[in-house]
């Protein structure tokens, strides 16, 4: 994972930001404390914009190698941001768009990250528009809604394995 690899390197872009803000980017074995990250970056597109410089380079070499090595092959990328990485967005016949309920959100991301609501809308709002941005690629878009609440993971890989079939 791309974080991992660039994870001193990160620690180091924003040791002097954390200090300020009394936030420690170390978990206790030395690794990134991303939720941390999160609260220092989340709302500051400038902060956003730094770590984005650090992680994406990584991110872009490690998918073109494994295009590379899996040639012939569907591959699937899991990114929100996918539209900031160009060299990526080049590798895409289509994309596959999941959208939930702002609500729904809401929940699943305070029952996974347990963070403040608060924090979870500056999440939210740093990715707002990601359909727009998407729409603006010209790459064919499937739109998934995911609004089930009760088993929401098999419901949307139900729907996402349908949507790969009409790739």
């Amino acid at each position: 994972e791309a974080i991992k690899e660039k994870n001193l390197q990160i620690q180091s872009a924003f040791e002097k930001e954390a200090q300020e803000n009394k936030i420690n980017l170390k978990n206790a074995d030395g690794s990134l404390a991303r939720r941390e990250l999160g609260k220092l970056i989340f709302g500051n597109p400038e902060l956003i914009k730094r770590q984005e410089n650090i992680v994406y380079p990584e991110v872009t070499k490690k998918a073109v190698d494994f295009v590379h090595a899996h040639k012939n092959q569907t591959i699937v990328f899991n990114v929100t941001l996918l539209y900031k990485i160009p060299e990526l967005m080049k590798m895409c016949s289509s994309i596959i768009f999941v959208t939930s309920p702002i609500f729904l959100r809401l929940l699943r991301a305070k029952k996974r990250d347990k963070i403040s609501y608060f924090l979870i809308l500056k999440r939210f709002a740093s990715q707002k528009n990601l359909y727009k941005a998407y729409k603006k690629t010209g790459i064919p878009i499937i739109k998934i809604k995911n609004s089930i609440s009760f088993k929401p993971l098999k419901s949307l890989k139900t729907k996402i394995e349908r949507s790969l079939k009409k790739i």
